[in-house]
């Protein structure tokens, strides 16, 4: 999977031409300063920015310079020299040096004496410890994104503690159906644009993390969208609807179904609301909206299913379908009779109108019929409880959650095992969601290193996910305190995402996409890169380049104070950004290609250190080893 979004990468006009998966071995580590400070050799001593150091030769090509403590040295010849910090025992010819400055000519090896010996400010880093790069890992996958002092405190609990501390947190406050109303009279722009506000403001300050994630990944399955809608200058349904999914996060599955179906904004969106019975003197039916997306994209899907998630086969080997028009048509009579509960009550479930509700007969799946003369809460129950007890449920919603967190391929045998908690959490109870996401993400799937190496692990980041890293890693703030956050899905310009307005039912992308070529051609699935193309990545990347640089609208800025003051050193900040953004992944290839261009930018420059770091996070954010996570 990083192998595509490189050679998609380097398909697309970026603003750097890094090819970070590219570089040759001879650059694994090294400190290159292309256009950096001007080192010549004027006999024993070396002119580093114009300042003379005294200096021995210690080795020709491919021979051994043997250091007592620190030293300064250069490799090359005049005119053409690198230079870095090392100690003990380093060869002439090491890889550590960098790219060859001068392939096919003799080169030597210089060193500074002990008297004129400068280390660099910042001391070079202690490795990242398993503890942190485990924490890093885990905060990637089940938060907004994991930042410095959240590593910290992971890294000192086990998986299962973090976990089960975040499933204690109560609801982020106030919730955005309260924010909205607080903000603005109805219709200004202010009003409109409260929504937006508040999901920023809780995603990336939010301390109940693994919820607001768990309910963007939910927000993802049971759609609504602002985009051609009736409810697109509606925010108190948006918000309302939010709010729904995060109470409902860590409940009940069936719960969770009522309540999404009851729901006005989804009503509204799909169109059961004031859904009106069958009338046979005029041929009127039922609108099948909600009936199908109920089934196919919110429980059971199209084709009946074994428990690890695979289609089961009839006996001429055909998958077998799940529900036919017939079964459409039963549940379509069930969502009628539903509406407001009360003067645009966005934040109660609907009511049901008896006087425009179906009461015949309705046949549903499994081969379940709905007695004539029973009433709609009754027909709704028997409906919900029918499909929340379907087979199909556990695999088809676990494998979708596991694709939102972990992996876009998880092996049979993961799906299985999540499958069976969500059948029975260890206390009888079915489709208990806290149990099941405790599950997905304690699994060796999700915790073994050994699936580092599988290169059909992992999954490609959302573009609003990585955004919203940037804005927790960097504890980014709004200088007005409010999170003015909008206009995200151009795909030019920004990110191509935006949340609560993806173009259909379908979501941004579908959890069985596969792009053409190998992905697809391996029998894989890779879900976002249905919205990644070269468009989007030269949109990410112009986007990426802007915000690391000026903060998004120049309104909502980030606090690099704590890189900054460690710049002067690359490798020290690289290990910073390496855990707190790719979770200790970063290639040895992209920190030489990162290390090359950040000491383009001498220390020596005016804001130097900003400079540098700006330039790092932008390649980090913007490299394979981020924008795919393991």
């Amino acid at each position: 999977m990083e192998k595509i979004v490189e050679e998609r990468r380097q398909r697309r006009p970026g603003r750097l031409p890094i090819r970070l998966a590219a570089r040759a071995a001879t650059a694994l580590g090294g400190l290159l300063l292309a256009g950096a400070p001007a080192v010549a050799q004027t006999g024993t001593t070396f002119l580093i920015d114009g300042v003379p150091y005294t200096s021995a030769p210690c080795a020709a090509e491919w021979g051994t310079c043997y250091f007592q403590g620190t030293r300064r040295i250069a490799y090359g010849i005049p005119g053409k020299w690198l230079y870095r910090y090392a100690t003990g025992s380093q060869a002439c010819s090491s890889p550590a040096f960098g790219k060859d400055p001068a392939f096919g000519k003799k080169k030597f090896c210089y060193a500074t004496a002990s008297t004129v010996l400068i280390p660099p400010t910042t001391p070079y880093p202690a490795p990242l410890t398993p503890a942190q790069k485990q924490a890093a890992r885990l905060l990637n996958q089940a938060t907004w994104g994991a930042t410095a002092s959240e590593i910290a405190r992971a890294a000192t609990m086990t998986p299962a503690a973090w976990i089960d501390d975040q499933l204690a947190r109560p609801l982020s406050t106030p919730s955005h159906f309260d924010y909205v109303a607080m903000k603005g009279p109805l219709g200004t722009s202010e009003h409109i644009n409260a929504f937006m506000e508040s999901f920023w403001s809780q995603a990336v300050t939010g301390q109940d993390q693994l919820r607001q994630r768990m309910t963007t990944a939910l927000a993802e399955i049971f759609v609504t969208s602002a985009v051609n809608s009736g409810i697109d200058t509606q925010p108190a349904a948006h918000a309302a609807y939010i709010d729904l999914l995060a109470r409902h996060a860590f409940g009940n599955y069936r719960q969770l179904l009522e309540a999404v179906s009851l729901s006005p904004a989804m009503g509204i969106y799909l169109s059961h609301m004031n859904n009106q019975k069958e009338d046979a003197a005029t041929g009127r039916l039922p609108d099948e909206n909600y009936a199908r997306e109920v089934m196919q994209l919110f429980s059971i899907g199209l084709w009946q299913l074994n428990q690890d998630g695979s289609r089961q086969l009839d006996a001429s080997g055909n998958p077998i379908p799940t529900y036919g028009i017939p079964e459409v048509m039963g549940m379509a009579k069930v969502f009628t009779g539903w509406t407001f509960n009360g003067v645009r009550a966005w934040n109660a479930p609907m009511m049901n109108n008896p006087a425009i509700t179906s009461t015949s007969a309705k046949a549903i799946v499994n081969g379940v019929v709905i007695p004539a003369g029973t009433d709609g809460p009754t027909s709704l129950k028997i409906a919900l409880d029918t499909l929340a007890n379907h087979p199909n449920v556990a695999p088809f919603m676990s494998e979708q959650l596991i694709k939102r967190f972990v992996t876009s391929n998880p092996s049979r045998a993961y799906v299985a095992r999540v499958a069976a908690v969500w059948a029975n959490n260890g206390r009888g109870v079915r489709g208990d969601l806290a149990a099941v996401l405790r599950a997905i993400l304690l699994d060796t799937e999700a915790r073994s290193d050994t699936m580092l190496a599988d290169a059909r692990h992992g999954k490609l980041r959302e573009p609003m996910i990585r955004f919203g890293h940037w804005l927790r890693a960097f504890n980014a703030q709004p200088n007005d305190g409010v999170w003015t956050i909008w206009n995200l899905e151009d795909p030019v310009t920004s990110l191509g995402q935006n949340p609560q307005r993806s173009p259909s039912v379908f979501n941004f992308f579908r959890p069985d996409y596969a792009p053409p070529g190998p992905i697809l051609s391996a029998g894989l699935t890779a879900p976002e890169f249905q919205i990644t193309h070269e468009t989007t990545l030269t949109g990410y990347s112009n986007f990426m380049s802007y915000l690391a640089e000026r903060g998004f609208g120049g309104k909502i800025l980030p606090s690099y104070s704590r890189y900054e003051a460690v710049a002067d050193n690359a490798e020290t900040l690289l290990s910073l950004l390496d855990l707190e953004l790719t979770a200790g992944q970063m290639s040895a290839s992209t920190k030489a290609t990162i290390t090359e261009v950040m000491n383009t930018l001498p220390v020596t420059l005016p804001n130097a250190r900003r400079l540098r770091v700006w330039k790092a996070v932008y390649l980090v954010m913007t490299s394979p080893e981020y924008v795919v996570q393991r």
